[in-house]
């Protein structure tokens, strides 16, 4: 093994070469690469004499005859002897790629580029042994077909890079239609609603070339593989990749802004982007506003349980969210601004004649389009020209432009270039420069890093004022380009400090606390600090700077990837752990023992939750009435053919709508209204818990009032509870309403016989002594002895009660803790037998029971040996009482039909191995040598470590 790790550590990181030469050849001439995904790869390969790096594939799988729903995952069980490989995944690759007339391939790298800095330091930071990572993204530049093989290769020998190709049907739908035409805008709150609306027939181009980028990641894709994907071009990008490996490390970083909800809804295809970046394990953002709006986006949007520091996807993972702003290569930066050519040029310009005497502000924008602000600042100049008459004459804007000859707004370049006319016509006078300098790339769509900070380094007021920006990396550029270094000769380079005025806008107003925080729209107090801005003294200005530049130092490009994929392979690590210590009944171990207590008893009690559990909420909240899908009714008529079992169904309906519909499946028992109403199996009539339900009438106009005041919720009366449903009501008025109606309650409590608990955007309310708990305390009294199974599965707050019950029921605990939303009975409780029809209405016969006890004590219904299982559906469990956990509700019927199957079917990639002995705990907690047993059954290999 040692000497194939050998071999394989030789392949992987083995001398790189500038041969064009196909990185994976096999027997057959298979590339990979070419980016249409039309060739077929094969597993084997041979190290050829270049050592070119070359890496694994999909074993014969033709990838362009396949949907991204049907694709069979790459080999993701096997795993590299260093895990964690970095597959990064971003829209446009960090390369300028052109052909030459030769035939040879001119490649650059872009300078400074955010994801490339990072993932470089990273790959050799690692001391040990290398960490490879990969490079995914499009190539902006047309390339032949006949071409894409030979590039594709040279790419990823030299740089690690997968190349994406487009053709200009997608580029023009993709990038220019739905991105920059309908995403962009929206994300940065600057909305033309014609173009915007036209721009959404370009979303299923959008989500082809999604599944493209997704294709090329599962080309590559290893087990243990980190896949880090970036911003709002790969919006679905995350769910096309779990839909095929649905245990891959996913994460995903969002460099835009996030709008608000109400700005986000206005797309159409919003759940769509919503449910896609749930695909990822992690989602990152640049400022706690933003994770903020996508939170409440997914709550209102999409109704996903959300806490503090993550929310709850589809298919039950918890998606975690961080905030880790962004930050530049400080070290680079200084080498840059040290070097001899960047010192003499700004010496130069600083010694031009024409700039003598003068102060210069500096304003920065990445690009020419509605949020750089740029109109808006050069009024804010005009202004400031205007009611400051000593400074005319003394003072210049330069106004720095990236992409200017290249937008597509026609209208806003006319736009500024008017507004600069006019002002160097209102206040230029003769033998000065022009009040305003519209600076722009001569040679480049963008400045050079060089030159950038040769503007930078020339200011004594920096503006950057975006209307809205993600994070604005020019403001802590324009901050190191300020601040003093040693140079080789000994000698100092004296920044100047200048002030730094930053839109409250961009995502680094919260960052950078010496800035001079301006609303951009505000144009005279933009004006007003400008003139602040020349007044500062040097002390202050210095204090200022000092404290911006610490920040920048410490919050590096290499901080930012180090912090984001630390989170991200954390977060993985902690849920497999977590997995393993809640008893994740998915587990093949913990599969393996209730199946194994299930078939070793003959006397078993089987509690299953309703809505919510055996079928979703999703159907429960479109259907007033009972849904029961097929494979559930089958289930259920499995489970109750089965001599040996008695079978309850738990839900908080009333009795006249569930038992019609269940009335074909015999000896089937059920706990109504959260165990007010009971139906023991075999029985025709209900055994009511408590009949004090006068407190209804008495609260009910004030339940209804909430109601009334809130549209979209709904106030259901049962015969004796009642429940207040808001899921369609507006999320955050109705959260208010809630916890308003909830305080009111409880000053009622004190006087009426009932409590309350809040459940999924619902209160409810229900009599006092009246629970799930407390329903099945009377059937292990009173009808069902010498249980030795139990297993109880539900999804929500009010089955806490009984997991707990359940747990503490007969241990060695003298005090059991009260179930969770219950208040200690205070009153004798009475049961009476009536049939469904006549609950609530009128008197029946009524016999007094005690109370149910607050001490545990000894019961024939379940003895101290019994297996006890029970199961809490939802991963937002971390203080659950259930013994195991589930995922997702969808898992609900097909566990439970593997359980209780003779011959339950072959769960894919399991290995098993001869008997493992598995240690069983005594009732008491502990290990003893007298009553220990042990059980002898088959364990999947591949899990016994957890």
């Amino acid at each position: 093994l040692q000497f194939l790790y050998f071999i394989e550590n030789i392949i992987m990181n083995g001398r790189v070469t500038d041969s064009p030469t196909p990185l994976c050849q096999s027997q057959s001439g298979s590339v990979l690469g070419d980016g249409l995904g039309s060739t077929s790869f094969e597993r084997d390969f041979t190290l050829r004499t270049d050592e070119s790096f070359s890496a694994p594939e999909p074993v014969g799988t033709e990838w362009s005859n396949l949907t991204m729903e049907g694709m069979p995952a790459p080999h993701p069980e096997e795993e590299t002897p260093y895990n964690n490989r970095i597959i990064a995944v971003s829209c446009r690759l960090f390369l300028k790629v052109k052909k030459q007339a030769d035939g040879t391939w001119d490649i650059k790298e872009a300078q400074f580029e955010l994801l490339h800095t990072a993932l470089t330091h990273l790959y050799g930071s690692v001391k040990s042994q290398e960490t490879p990572y990969f490079h995914i993204g499009w190539i902006d530049t047309q390339v032949d077909p006949e071409d894409r093989h030979e590039l594709s290769s040279i790419l990823m020998n030299r740089y690690k890079c997968v190349p994406i190709y487009l053709e200009p049907d997608e580029v023009e739908g993709y990038y220019h239609g739905f991105c920059k035409g309908v995403l962009w805008p929206l994300l940065h709150y600057s909305l033309r609603t014609k173009n915007f609306v036209n721009k959404f027939k370009h979303f299923p181009m959008y989500q082809k070339v999604n599944k493209r980028f997704a294709d090329a990641v599962l080309r590559i894709y290893r087990k243990n593989d980190v896949v880090w994907i970036h911003d709002y071009h790969l919006f679905l990008t995350p769910h096309y990749i779990r839909e095929v490996i649905p245990t891959a490390i996913i994460g995903y970083f969002m460099h835009s802004p996030f709008p608000t909800v109400e700005l986000f809804r206005q797309l159409p295809v919003r759940e769509e982007l919503l449910k896609g970046m749930l695909g990822a394990d992690v989602i990152g953002f640049n400022a706690y506003s933003y994770c903020n709006h996508h939170r409440d986006a997914c709550e209102v949007l999409i109704s996903a349980e959300t806490e503090s520091k993550g929310l709850l996807a589809d298919d039950g993972r918890f998606v975690r969210t961080h905030i880790t702003p962004a930050g530049i290569d400080y070290n680079r930066m200084k080498e840059l601004i040290t070097s001899e050519k960047v010192r003499n040029s700004v010496l130069s310009r600083r010694s031009d004649p024409s700039f003598e005497g003068l102060k210069i502000v500096v304003g920065r924008s990445r690009k020419l389009d509605d949020a750089q602000g740029t109109l808006l600042r050069l009024q804010a100049f005009e202004e400031f020209l205007e009611k400051n008459d000593h400074r005319r004459g003394k003072v210049v804007l330069l106004e720095v432009v990236d992409q200017m000859a290249v937008t597509t707004d026609s209208h806003l370049q006319a736009l500024v270039q008017e507004t600069v006319g006019n002002i160097n016509g209102r206040f230029g006078e003769l033998g000065n420069p022009p009040p305003v300098h519209l600076v722009q790339p001569k040679l480049a769509d963008m400045f050079s890093m060089e030159e950038s900070c040769e503007l930078y380094m020339l200011a004594h007021v920096l503006m950057v004022t975006p209307l809205r920006d993600g994070l604005s990396l020019s403001s802590h550029e324009a901050v190191v380009s300020q601040a003093d270094f040693d140079l080789p000769d000994g000698t100092v380079w004296k920044g100047n400090k200048a002030p730094l005025i930053l839109s409250e806008f961009a995502g680094a107003a919260t960052a950078l606390g010496g800035s001079l925080i301006v609303n951009p729209h505000n144009v005279s107090g933009v004006a007003q600090t400008i003139e602040a801005a020349l007044e500062m003294d040097d002390t202050d200005k210095e204090e200022a700077h000092s404290h911006n530049l610490k920040y920048v130092q410490r919050n590096t490009t290499h901080f930012w990837a180090e912090n984001c994929l630390r989170e991200l392979v954390q977060t993985s690590s902690t849920t497999s752990v977590m997995e393993s210590l809640t008893s994740d009944l998915k587990n093949e171990i913990t599969l393996t023992l209730v199946r194994e207590d299930y078939f070793s008893t003959q006397h078993r009690l089987l509690l299953i939750d309703w809505d919510g559990t055996l079928v979703s909420s999703l159907a429960a909240q479109q259907s007033r009435d009972v849904v029961i899908p097929d494979a559930v009714e089958s289930l259920l008529k499995k489970l109750c053919g089965d001599p040996c079992n008695l079978v309850y169904i738990m839900t908080g309906r009333r009795t006249e709508e569930v038992a019609p519909f269940l009335k074909h499946i015999n000896n089937i028992g059920l706990i109504c209204e959260h165990g007010n109403y009971i139906r023991p199996c075999g029985e025709d009539e209900f055994i009511t818990l408590s009949d004090q339900t006068g407190w209804i009438n008495q609260i009910r106009d004030m339940v209804q009032d909430y109601q009334d005041r809130t549209p979209g919720s709904e106030l259901k009366v049962k015969n004796a509870s009642m429940t207040w449903h808001w899921r369609e009501a507006d999320h955050n008025f109705a959260c208010w309403m809630e916890k308003d109606l909830v305080m009111q309650l409880h000053q009622r409590m004190t006087s009426l016989p009932f409590t309350l608990f809040s459940g999924r955007r619902s209160v409810e309310i229900i009599c006092r002594g009246a629970s799930k708990h407390n329903a099945v305390h009377w059937l292990l009294d009173n009808r069902h002895h010498d249980l030795d199974f139990v297993l109880a599965i539900g999804d929500d707050r009010c089955d806490e009660s009984l997991f707990e019950y359940l747990h503490h029921k007969n241990d060695d605990v003298k005090e059991a803790s009260l179930p969770l939303g219950l208040s200690p009975p205070n009153t004798e409780l009475t049961l009476s037998t009536e049939s469904p029809s006549s609950v609530g209405t009128s008197p029946p016969e009524q016999r007094v029971i005690p109370p149910v006890r607050s001490q545990t004590q000894l019961s024939p219904g379940l003895p101290s040996m019994a297996h006890r299982w029970t199961v809490k559906v939802s991963p937002l469990s971390s203080k659950t009482h259930a013994r195991a956990t589930l995922g997702s509700q969808k898992d609900v019927p097909e566990i439970l039909d593997t359980i209780t199957s003779l011959q339950p079917k072959q769960r894919a990639g399991v290995r098993h191995v001869s008997h493992v002995l598995v240690s069983s705990p005594t009732p008491h907690g502990k290990h003893d040598d007298k009553d220990q047993h042990w059980r002898s059954t088959s364990l999947p290999m591949n899990r016994l470590a957890p």
